[in-house]
């Protein structure tokens, strides 16, 4: 079972949203676009897993699951119109690791898959507020010698409501931050997540940022006899376009 909360956990490498993108200005009438694509948050992850109502705890550090990696995609991208915006973030990720255990000679498949979708209200000066929703999706498949010996397929929805902060510091540089809270019982018992980058503006169009960020689940799954507690934090980079 550790070696199947461990493979499980790998997948959560890439769960959550970017880190903020600064908001547009809110006197502007015009459309003005950010995407960040292929972000990279180096996370590690601690918590909980119960599969089959057998709870185990778990620490992964970033590095063992990147040598796990299969192929993964990331994408944040957002669109404002005056006070208004439209905020979307997908992060997927397919994991397959071949693992010993006892006479069994096992391989364990993954894939998640994680998107936020909101609207967000900007304020006069660097803050915003928004209110949407984040999916949450997990498969896996682990297979032996004698066939398949466990699968986990589960997925919620939370509701979610977020702050943001981004003054501007500079000419190039803007610090950002922010905070979102779900679930509310409506799916995760609880749900947040909290990040702060540093924004530089490397050109016209072009902006780098890094910074850190952390992310917390607590849902359950009853009738399946599953629950997941874990928390995810670590740094995070970015390369992003605006126009």
């Amino acid at each position: 079972m550790r070696n199947i909360v461990i493979a499980i956990a790998m997948t959560l490498i890439a769960v959550g949203a970017a880190s903020p993108i600064a908001a547009q200005d809110s006197g502007s009438d015009e459309w003005q676009f950010n995407i960040a694509p292929l972000y990279l948050w180096a996370s590690d992850l601690s918590g909980t897993l119960t599969a089959r109502d057998r709870e185990v705890s778990f620490q992964l550090p970033f590095d063992q699951a990147f040598d796990n990696l299969e192929s993964a995609f990331t994408l944040r991208f957002e669109a404002w119109k005056g006070r208004w915006g439209i905020l979307t973030d997908f992060s997927y990720m397919d994991l397959s690791s071949d693992r010993t255990v006892g006479p069994l000679e096992l391989n364990i498949a993954l894939e998640n898959l994680i998107a936020d979708v909101a609207v967000g209200y900007n304020f006069d000066g660097p803050s915003f507020i928004c209110l949407g929703a984040r999916y949450y999706g997990m498969e896996s498949a682990i297979t032996g010698s004698m066939g398949r010996e466990l699968a986990v397929d589960e997925s919620w929805v939370d509701p979610i409501i977020g702050f943001g902060w981004t003054p501007k510091l500079s000419s190039r540089w803007t610090f950002s931050a922010m905070v979102d809270v779900g679930g509310f019982g409506i799916a995760s018992d609880l749900t947040w997540k909290a990040s702060a980058v540093i924004d530089w503006r490397v050109g016209k169009f072009i902006a780098l940022g890094a910074g850190y960020r952390a992310l917390d689940y607590d849902y359950k799954n009853e009738d399946e006899g599953f629950a997941y507690d874990v928390l995810q934090q670590g740094p995070g980079f970015y390369l992003r376009f605006f126009w």
